[in-house]
């Protein structure tokens, strides 16, 4: 049978019908061959499958980075990360506070910066608050101080009416006899003038009080703003509070002013800031209009030099001097000559 499928002829392989693989097994088949072409082929599949996993760890480790080599990605990542910026010093540390702030970590810093701005905005809420504080005391106290002044104004007018009406009622008591003799002839009159007067008398005390409290109030607010001008003085007209000029700025400016009508009383009343920079403007412009009067009045004074005149040169004279000179020098005899050139060697 072996003889018999040997000399069997071998049938092409048709082209394109099963491919090498299929020629393969078909020569196997008449060959008698006894191995299972499907076991060669799940071998084969095996042994691929076995070498990919080889293949693969390969070229993982010829991909992976060497130690101490960052990958591509890492180097674009750490390339990518901005320079971290400088942290400034506050800016009310002096300055040797802030070259020992420049020393320091940029950790260290970042904390010492961040809780100096969280103290600062601490102090400026506080500052806040209190100064809307302030403010709403004052508008109170000034509304209070204007009612008391309503009501101081409008007691005097009622008491102006009632020592009136109690002069008319008892216009006959003149001295402390008549009282004596009104309480002896009458005492219910006596009585009565006694009520009033005592009603009259505890009236006037109130108002008085209550004037005092404004005059009180007065001077308290006339004491505020005149310490809140002398801050003003020293910062916009400073020269005024010198210890060297001010003294003698002082005096000229109430000179000035009383040479513009201002009494001495007025001048001492005098606390506007505003009005002690007019006044250290107004004593430069005089000062300088002074020196300007003092320059003229030593020009006008000063005899006049005139400038002597230089006599005109003719150009007539140069011209035939040496007009003169080239004709000598062209035709004139040899001890001429000598003497021209001798003159103008000279």
């Amino acid at each position: 049978m072996a003889e018999a499928q040997a000399s069997a002829p071998v049938e092409a392989a048709e082209p394109g019908s099963h491919g090498d693989s299929a020629a393969i097994d078909k020569m196997f088949s008449l060959l008698g061959g006894t191995e299972d072409t499907d076991a060669l082929e799940e071998q084969d599949t095996a042994g691929a499958d076995d070498a990919q996993p080889d293949s693969e760890a390969e070229q993982a480790e010829d991909d992976a980075p060497s130690e101490g080599e960052a990958s591509d990605e890492e180097q674009g990542e750490e390339a990518e990360q901005p320079e971290t910026a400088a942290i400034g010093a506050p800016l009310s540390w002096s300055a040797e506070d802030k070259a020992v702030f420049a020393s320091l970590p940029p950790e260290a810093q970042a904390v010492i910066a961040r809780r100096e701005s969280e103290r600062d905005k601490a102090t400026n809420s506080s500052l806040k608050e209190a100064a809307e504080i302030k403010k709403n005391a004052e508008a109170v106290i000034q509304a209070a101080t204007q009612e008391r002044q309503r009501l101081s104004a409008r007691l005097a007018s009622e008491d102006n009416t009632l020592i009136q009406q109690f002069a008319e009622k008892f216009s006959d008591i003149k001295s402390e006899g008549d009282l004596d003799r009104l309480a002896a002839s009458d005492p219910a009159r006596y009585a009565l003038f006694q009520r009033d007067r005592e009603k009259l008398q505890g009236r006037l005390s109130e108002r008085a009080q209550l004037e005092a409290r404004n005059q009180a109030d007065a001077r308290t607010q006339l004491g505020q703003y005149a310490t809140e001008q002398r801050k003003l003085i020293a910062e916009k007209a400073p020269e005024f509070v010198d210890e060297k000029t001010g003294a003698k700025l002082r005096a000229d400016s109430a000179s000035y002013l009383k040479e513009i009508g201002y009494s001495q009383q007025e001048i001492d009343g005098v606390l506007d800031h505003r009005l002690y920079v007019v006044l250290a403007d107004a004593l430069k412009g005089r000062a300088y209009k002074q020196a300007a009067t003092k320059v003229a009045t030593k020009t006008a004074s000063a005899p006049r030099v005139q400038t002597p005149v230089k006599p005109a040169r003719s150009e007539a004279q140069p011209n035939q001097s040496r007009a003169a000179t080239n004709k000598i020098l062209r035709s004139g005899t040899d001890s001429e000559r000598a003497d021209v050139l001798l003159k103008i060697l000279g």
